[in-house]
């Protein structure tokens, strides 16, 4: 049977458990995030767990300022369904 091909959307830490979940079981063809981020004092560029756990698993990661107008980049991958894990 063929795996879906999976848009996965997600930012905050607590939703690597589910990316996870669906790279054993699916075919996650890219994973969308929040744009970098400048955390803490010294307000170093940080890219949030969900992209890092991506890139440790060769899959493609976008991270648009305005999903809105930059949405073109999903579709055209012609996914079978896109997952959606507290995006934003």
């Amino acid at each position: 049977m063929k795996k879906l091909k999976v848009v996965y959307m997600g930012t905050p830490n607590f939703s690597v458990p589910a990316l996870d979940a669906l790279i054993k079981n699916t075919n996650v063809i890219m994973v969308v995030t929040s744009p970098d981020a400048y955390v803490g004092r010294k307000k170093v560029l940080t890219e949030c767990e969900v992209k890092k756990f991506a890139k440790e698993n060769n899959i493609e990661t976008f991270s648009p300022i305005n999903i809105k107008k930059e949405y073109q980049k999903i579709t055209d991958l012609k996914p079978d369904i896109i997952i959606t894990c507290a995006y934003g």
